[in-house]
């Protein structure tokens, strides 16, 4: 419920704080005195799209608080605003938005900063705005569908399941469309990676084997020069002096026998270079020149200088690559592998969407009747003894709602067709055809707060006494915040404000007052006669009762 509506620099509004006492308010004045302000007012705190054109001339910023008690406010209310992080304290939630003259928006709850969509998203179960501008809502096709829908706990649940139903159908399509789609590119990847595995593959590498292979080629295409060098070495050593040198030095011994060691010492240095020699003959006797050799070398260094030019710097690194573009055709073949699951998944999905959309279809036709007599019964008691109200379930495509669309159906007259609703129905034929499509699903509507803007509009008499009952009927299971220029309706409601227009020093200002006791007889009283003559003042207390 609405407890409280603080507006400051708003429109004409420059302050006005109102309390709502009771389930049913009207807001009179005189016609072009502002009314709809208040509603304006109301609606920007709500979240709705303004422009800074509302902000007061003269001022800097326009501001509106709405403080709603929670006490019997929808649990998805309350789940939204824990989700955004507003606590909710004593069962009270105050709505703060500002509104710069720039255009700046700033919006609160409960003192959080939220944005101005979260706003709208946070108060989108708190009030059902039913004004003027709603007949034409009324006349859209998922308005309407929306409304029967609505209209019973088991369509309620049967349309919550089909929702659900279609939106997994839509996923898995959309999963396996993607799978579908990527299936060219998908093929044309994993024959790249087969070609690059294979190839990797079929050279067999080792880690380190460029190292070897180098020292190997190196070996191989030097064949004839190391056996050369070592035949020539081991030739130079046997052509050694030192036999002479032997000689010599026994005679020197035998001269100095302190050099009784040289002969011994010089000969054993010729038996090493000997050995030196047998082996450098023998390496170089074992040298084979094998050009195909040289050349299986030189074309397996070339082999790896490609994957190394392809795949990486070092064999580590191609093995590597070849490690994980093996890892990845194992992904792209099962990704192939579950198209096939896929395509099953869309197809359960879809027989379990079709089940739940007959369904639905069931309880349509299952509803139809019994609504239908309940919109006529409301649309009776407002003055239109002989109106029928039917409506057409006409198939469609697969959609959220359903394998059809609901069409409303209105004759006003007897011996009249039943025809679409936007086709045959007046201004204030739409009116009580809204007024009572609200009235009927307040009963399973658990919206706090009705909000109505002339929805009066083009009606008097015995249909305006019907219009303040149905009004009156609908306070009971919410609060009812009405806009009217007819004095029953008015009268019928338990708290009036009245909103007037003033000049002062050639500024125009727009004030709005809760009406009590003589004050409120006065203004029902100029509602009736324009005029608070002695009889119009009487009329006023009659309609007023004990009010």
């Amino acid at each position: 419920m609405l407890l409280e509506l603080d507006i400051r620099n708003f429109a004409l509004v420059e302050h006005a704080n109102l309390e709502f006492t009771g389930t049913f308010t009207v807001m009179t004045g005189e016609t072009g005195a502002g009314k709809s302000i208040l509603l304006d007012a109301l609606g920007l705190a709500l979240g709705e799209r303004t422009s800074p054109d509302v902000v007061r001339h003269g001022a800097t910023a326009a501001r509106v608080q709405a403080r709603f008690d929670l006490s019997c406010i929808p649990d998805s209310v309350k789940s939204i605003a824990e989700q955004m992080g507003i606590a909710i304290d004593d069962c009270q939630l105050i709505l703060d938005r500002e509104l710069t003259a720039s255009g700046k928006n700033t919006a609160r709850a409960n003192g959080v900063l939220i944005t101005v969509s979260n706003l709208k998203q946070l108060t989108s179960a708190l009030v059902v705005n039913s004004g003027q501008h709603d007949q034409q809502r009324l006349l859209e096709a998922t308005r309407q569908m929306q409304w029967f829908d609505n209209s019973s706990p088991e369509l309620r649940v049967a349309r919550k399941v089909v929702q659900e139903t279609y939106s997994n159908w839509q996923r898995c399509e959309m999963a396996l469309q993607k799978v579908v789609n990527g299936a060219r590119e998908r093929a044309r990847e994993m024959d790249l990676l087969t070609y690059q595995v294979q190839e990797i593959s079929d050279a067999a590498l080792t880690p380190g084997e460029d190292v070897t292979l180098d020292e190997q080629l190196l070996l191989a295409s030097n064949a004839d020069k190391r056996r050369t060098l070592a035949s020539s070495i081991g030739a130079e050593l046997t052509k050694s002096q030192l036999y002479s040198c032997i000689r010599d030095a026994e005679r020197l011994a035998g001269l100095d026998t302190s050099l009784g060691h040289l002969p011994e010492a010089i000969n054993g240095i010729v038996v090493t270079i000997e050995d030196l020699s047998g082996d450098l003959t023998r390496y170089a006797s074992s040298i084979d020149v094998d050009e195909h050799q040289v050349v299986t070398l030189d074309n397996r260094r070339q082999v790896i200088k490609d994957l190394l030019r392809k795949y990486g710097q070092s064999i580590d690194d191609v093995l590597s690559y070849q490690d994980q573009s093996a890892s990845r055709l194992s992904e792209l073949a099962l990704i192939s592998e579950s198209q096939a699951e896929l395509e099953q998944a869309v197809e359960d999905a879809w027989i379990a969407y079709s089940t739940a959309a007959k369904t639905l279809s069931d309880q349509r036709g299952l509803a139809r009747p019994a609504f239908c007599g309940r919109i006529e019964g409301y649309l009776h008691r407002l003055a239109m003894p002989h109106a029928s109200f039917d409506l057409s379930l006409m198939e469609c495509d697969a959609s959220p709602s359903g394998n059809e669309t609901v069409q409303f159906l209105f004759a006003p007259n007897p011996g009249q067709p039943a025809k679409p609703l936007g086709r045959i129905a007046s201004g204030g034929e739409m009116s009580r055809v809204l007024l009572a499509l609200t009235a009927e699903l307040a009963s399973v509507d658990d919206t706090p707060v009705y909000v109505f803007d002339e929805i009066d509009a083009g009606i008097g008499g015995k249909t305006a006494h019907s219009v303040a009952a149905t009004l009156g009927d609908l306070s009971r299971y919410g609060q009812v915040l009405c806009i009217s220029h007819l004095p029953v309706v008015a009268a019928a409601a338990s708290q009036q404000f009245v909103i007037e227009k003033s000049v002062t020093d050639g500024q125009t200002t727009v004030t709005i007052t809760d009406v009590r006791g003589e004050m409120r007889v006065n203004e029902m009283a100029r509602m009736l006669s324009g005029s608070t003559d002695a009889i119009s003042l009487e009329s006023a207390r009659q309609l007023l009762g004990t009010k």
